[in-house]
């Protein structure tokens, strides 16, 4: 396909030459080879004896630009046996074979290729995906592909639907009666012609298109929006030359008004030291997809776009990415109606040349890239594929094998839409809504495929699902409960986001603060015994010097109940006791102190120990001393106030009514309390830090006179509170 090197001047096939001990054969070689002469070019190389590893390079782009594909291989075959060769060489010499239909040879250089290009996506997409190669061969029934009539022994490529026309290049002889030729192929120099689509779909009744697109050298391709009337065409730069006095291709905008086109307005990113063509607008005319080999790009050439701002100027090109653009030569963009961008390439894994590719675009600026295939793909030069808003016709060109000139045009009927990669998009959240990023999941279908995949910050991944249809979807993500779920696949669309949540374990924390009752000072070193009222679980904690204390709960679910006691003692400080529960429904810190007081009351000399923690009477049978049971139960009080505190000292008195005479009063409850401190020495260390005394009647806490000449009658109520016991604390 001779047109591209002419359109895209000799992007893909320059090689600049040492000039220092060149031949005369060599000089007068290379002059030719740099102005498109290839066969003069062929014809001096070949009389070249000893020839260098750069002849033999021009020698065999040459013979590829002049089609002599086989005379090519032979040159590259040579040169990949030379000491210098490089790794391009291997790649171009796989390229050569792969265009000869040599496609098990052609892999085995590549592989070659990959080991000194090792940073090449051409050679790593390609080896990667080879075994594809198998399937674009097959012919789906996808397409039929027809020849047009109207094509001639001279070039015609690069199709464009026009309302009922179609447009395109050519070299065919026009309607001047002198045609001005180029040297590279003596043809004529391009122009742009239009013809009717016609029954059977045949062009009829071609003709030169709009005599204001016509130049002194180079027209096409053009491209139209939706409504026809803004057209960009490609034409050679005539006033200036890059710094290696190549003519540059630019672009140029023209609109219709009513049956006129304005004269032609260059774009303002064109160049004299790059090149910008194949424009391709879109329907509204705002966005213009093109080829440039500027500077920055991925390759030789690449695929570039431009948005037109509401004032009516152009941004700056972007490149579309590494995902269409390689290494190698893109070119010929078409962007349809639907979003679909179609292009040509010979740096994607192809059946050889340029093959014929259609990319959609995906959420996160990248793209998806699908080969075309048989029949639309051969392994010669298969490019500038259209189509028509309904998807059911295209266009295109080719070089193939069977046609009438160097490039022809060809109608494509589709029978069946491509069907890209079943592509799922996975939307992994906790039940918080948060988006979980580098969770692994491991995707298990029935039949035995196994895929692993870890999300993105955003919680996001993609999958290939081209095989699965019924799978199990497990994933361990810290602080998150097992995750596994089976779904079926098969009836979700080619782009689906399946939505998956896990379970976030809660993260819940109780604290507390811990502070002095009167003075509200902060206390540190407050043992914290707490229980799960339901496991038993137990844990014991201190408070800092902060008063604080914090307790990390594991395993918990949401809106769980949890039920806590809790048990604060420091040496010094009436301990405190708090039942503690919370309905778990967020994470975070649960502050105790909500619903507890512990706030720690400072012992004193002096002070009641019963009245502090409420000791409630101990009771003992009419005229004995023994303990009871019940009064067990409130001295164990003071044995556990003790232990904790153990340089405590306390006096137990005992007291009774006024009722008796006062020195049997005084026996028994001395009696009693002797009992009852014998009960707690039995139970604390150090046993002489409690001593019992009776006092009988002797301090009434009333005016409750048995006795004497102020006998005063009193109820059941007053005889009661003089019954008592006191647990005196005497030392701390």
């Amino acid at each position: 396909m001779r047109n591209i090197k002419l359109l895209l001047l000799m992007i893909l096939g320059v090689i600049t030459l040492d000039s220092s001990a060149q031949s005369k054969r060599e000089k007068k070689g290379n002059k030719h080879y740099e102005t498109f002469s290839y066969h003069l070019a062929i014809s001096n190389y070949l009389k070249i004896e000893d020839k260098s590893i750069d002849v033999l390079r021009k020698l065999a782009w040459s013979y590829y630009q002049i089609e002599e594909y086989k005379e090519s291989e032979k040159i590259w075959k040579e040169i990949s046996n030379r000491p210098d060769v490089s790794g391009e060489d291997y790649y171009h010499y796989a390229q050569s074979l792969k265009v000869n239909k040599k496609y098990e040879e052609a892999y085995a250089w590549l592989k070659k290729a990959s080991s000194k290009l090792t940073n090449d996506s051409r050679v790593a997409r390609t080896l990667d995906n080879y075994s594809e190669l198998q399937d674009y061969q097959k012919d789906a029934g996808n397409y039929t592909v027809k020849s047009l009539s109207m094509n001639t022994a001279d070039q015609d490529f690069a199709p464009v639907m026009f309302g009922n026309q179609l447009v395109f290049a050519s070299s065919r002889q026009g309607v001047e009666s002198v045609e001005r030729k180029w040297n590279w192929n003596g043809l004529p120099f391009l122009e742009l012609y239009a013809g009717d689509l016609g029954p059977n779909d045949e062009i009829m009744n071609i003709r030169t298109f709009a005599d204001v697109m016509k130049g002194k050298f180079h027209e096409g391709p053009i491209s139209f929006n939706g409504n026809g009337n803004i057209a960009m065409f490609t034409r050679n730069n005539y006033k200036e030359r890059d710094a290696k006095g190549y003519t540059c291709l630019e672009l140029f905008e023209v609109r219709k008004d009513e049956n006129e086109w304005s004269d032609p307005i260059a774009l303002p990113f064109n160049s004299a030291e790059f090149s910008v063509g194949h424009a391709s607008l879109n329907k509204s005319g705002d966005v213009v997809y093109f080829v440039s080999d500027m500077p920055g790009g991925f390759g030789g050439t690449d695929i570039y776009y431009a948005t037109r701002g509401e004032n009516g100027s152009w941004s700056k090109p972007i490149n579309v990415g590494n995902d269409i653009n390689t290494e190698g030569n893109e070119m010929f963009p078409f962007i349809h109606e639907n979003g679909q961008l179609f292009f040509a390439s010979n740096g994607h894994l192809g059946l050889g040349g340029l093959d014929s590719y259609v990319a959609k675009s995906k959420d996160d600026n990248h793209w998806q890239v699908l080969n075309l295939g048989t029949p639309i793909n051969t392994n010669l030069d298969d490019f500038g594929f259209v189509m028509s808003s309904d998807a059911k016709k295209g266009f295109f060109s080719s070089n193939r094998n069977g046609g009438k000139g160097s490039d022809d045009l060809y109608v494509v009927n589709i029978l069946k839409p491509w069907q890209f990669d079943k592509e799922l998009r996975l939307a992994v959240t906790n039940n918080l809504g948060i988006p979980l990023d580098l969770a692994n999941f491991v995707i298990t279908s029935k039949k035995g495929n196994v895929i692993s995949v870890t999300t993105d910050s955003l919680g996001m991944a993609t999958i290939n699902a081209n095989d699965l249809e019924d799978v199990v979807f497990e994933c361990n993500y810290p602080v998150h409960r097992p995750f596994k779920v089976e779904k079926s696949l098969k009836d979700l669309e080619h782009e689906s986001v399946i939505a998956l949540e896990l379970e976030k374990i809660p993260e819940v924390t109780l604290k507390g603060i811990i502070t002095e009752a009167v003075t509200g000072r902060k206390l540190s070193d407050v043992k914290v015994e707490m229980e799960n009222v339901i496991t038993h679980e137990k844990a014991t904690l201190s408070s800092d010097p902060m008063g604080e204390f914090e307790k990390e709960l594991s395993d918990l679910d949401w809106n769980q109940k949890v039920n806590y006691t809790f048990q604060f003692s420091k040496n010094g400080y009436l301990p405190q006791y708090c039942n503690y529960s919370e309905l778990i429904n967020r994470e975070g810190e649960f502050v105790i102190n909500n619903k507890c007081n512990i706030q720690m009351e400072k012992l004193e000399v002096g002070q009641d120990l019963g009245k502090l923690i409420d000791i409630k009477p101990i009771y003992f049978d009419l005229g004995k001393a023994n303990i009871r049971p019940d009064a067990a139960v409130e001295l164990d009080k003071i044995v556990a106030i003790m232990n904790e505190n153990p340089t405590m000292q306390i006096e137990l008195g005992s007291h009774t009514d006024c009722r008796g005479s006062a020195e049997s009063n005084r026996k028994l409850s001395d009696k009693r309390a002797k009992s009852s401190a014998d009960y707690i020495k039995g139970k604390i260390s150090n046993p002489s830090r409690i001593n019992g005394r009776g006092y009988g009647e002797m301090n009434l806490v009333n005016q409750c006179e048995c006795e004497g000449k102020n006998v005063i009658p009193c109820t059941e109520e007053q005889h009661q509170a003089n019954r008592r016991t006191e647990f005196k604390i005497v030392k701390i």
